[in-house]
């Protein structure tokens, strides 16, 4: 049963609305691609894109958040277009397209109820904004407390109305994309460098890409902030390490070709980093599909445990879809088992989702280089992003593979609500 149906059933049962007022964006980005996403909008048909910060480049962020201080959460789309890594690896090209494809999709996302984006729960499912509700009872009830939101200066209700409902004032600000004048080598450097000054002024960075190359340099751009935070507090115990999850059809640890990174090796990178070794790191694949993996690698990542912090591998069909049929439990609820395990291990507390879109299936995701009949559904992929938000550790999360080459429309719609899921989730965050 998807969510639009479930909200149309009597047994409806309405739970905590969540709500977070989002800034008004400041137009500053001399991009045109950027500032696309279709015709205007009447003002009773508020878009993402008018409240988006658009910048000229993480600088310009950075010199926002300056000059308008507060209690915020702050997310940054960083764009990677390039997809040479794909290439070597013997994929299709295109990806180097879908930075600029997701933020035309992105920036037409309504916003809802005048600038308060909403969501609530019901009893066994989540109903997404993007299924509204059909009850005249339900529509009712979200505009009588979005008013009461809109007369809350902190953009929420009071606890004294409603002692479960939290709220959190989010930001999303756009940098921009690495400059494609670039050569990879110097791409690949420049984007750890401006991930590494987002991290370092307390942004959350979502790198949309562009090839899975990406997700090392994004990787080590966190390791470099923790490794020159632990250098720096002396308070604080020299000893620190990162969870990183892949959520991909395939394992990625394969070695470089002629010394070069491609799609397939971003993660054999990691692991042998000599900082993510000594420091503990884990590692964890989830949804991998055992057709697209081989032994050679799944030994190559079980030889690579790190002592207590032992890596994972959670296979689509003979882990996730087993334990949703015979225990019930479903993927989102396996992926929040998995990140509290990761956050079990030691020195643990910061953690980076990598998420491959090729390990969603074909039919909800066909713009890929390497498609599959099988995979997480849509609303998995979306289950996933909201709680990887809602998860106060992540600090870092990038989407690779996208390729409107191969289709663009319902891919590019896809991912762009994948990211507002994401940051739904921020907004939940204590």
């Amino acid at each position: 049963m998807n969510a639009k149906t479930a909200c149309s059933k009597r047994s409806f049962r309405l739970y905590p609305f969540i709500f977070f007022k989002m800034s008004k964006a400041v137009n500053t980005s001399t991009n045109k691609e950027q500032q696309s996403g279709g015709p205007k909008f009447a003002t009773d048909d508020p878009r993402l894109r008018d409240i988006i910060i658009k910048c000229k480049d993480l600088e310009e962020c950075i010199s926002y958040v300056e000059k308008n201080k507060g209690d915020l959460i702050r997310v940054v789309i960083i764009g990677f277009p390039f997809d040479e890594g794909c290439a070597r690896n013997g994929g299709r090209e295109g990806s180097k397209e879908a930075p600029g494809v997701f933020r035309f999709h992105l920036y037409k996302i309504v916003n809802s109820m005048g600038g308060y984006l909403f969501f609530f729960f019901a009893k066994k499912f989540l109903c997404f904004p993007s299924s509204p509700p059909t009850k005249n009872v339900i529509a009712r009830e979200a505009t009588r407390l979005s008013k009461e939101v809109k007369k809350s200066k902190k953009g929420c209700l009071h606890k004294k109305k409603k002692k479960k409902m939290i709220g959190k004032k989010v930001q999303i600000f756009d940098a921009g994309d690495i400059d494609t004048k670039l050569d990879y080598d110097e791409a690949h450097n420049s984007l750890s460098v401006t991930v590494f000054k987002a991290l370092s002024n307390g942004f959350i960075p979502f790198v949309i890409g562009g090839s899975n190359d990406q997700s090392y340099f994004n990787a080590l751009a966190l390791i470099n902030v923790l490794k020159k935070a632990s250098t720096e507090d002396k308070s604080k115990s020299s000893s620190w390490g990162i969870g990183v999850m892949n959520i991909d059809a395939h394992f990625d640890v394969r070695p470089q070709k002629a010394g070069l990174e491609h799609s397939g090796s971003p993660f054999r990178l990691l692991l042998e980093n000599k900082d993510f070794v000594d420091n503990k790191g884990i590692f964890s694949e989830f949804a991998a599909q055992g057709h697209q993996c081989s032994m050679e690698h799944y030994d190559y990542i079980k030889k690579h445990n790190n002592g207590a912090n032992e890596h994972a591998i959670l296979w689509l069909t003979q882990v996730l879809r087993q334990r949703e049929t015979l225990e019930k439990i479903a993927i989102r609820e396996q992926f929040v088992e998995e990140l509290k395990r990761m956050r079990g291990g030691k020195n643990i507390n910061t953690l980076f989702i990598s998420f491959d879109i090729d390990s969603i299936r074909s039919s909800d995701c066909p713009g890929v280089s390497c498609p599959s009949p099988i995979g997480l559904t849509s609303e998995e992929a979306m289950s996933i992003c909201l709680e990887a938000g809602k998860c106060s550790n992540v600090r870092l999360m990038d989407c690779s593979e996208f390729n409107p080459k191969a289709e663009s429309y319902l891919t590019g719609r896809l991912v762009s609500t994948m990211f507002y899921h994401f940051v739904l989730g921020l907004a939940q965050r204590k």
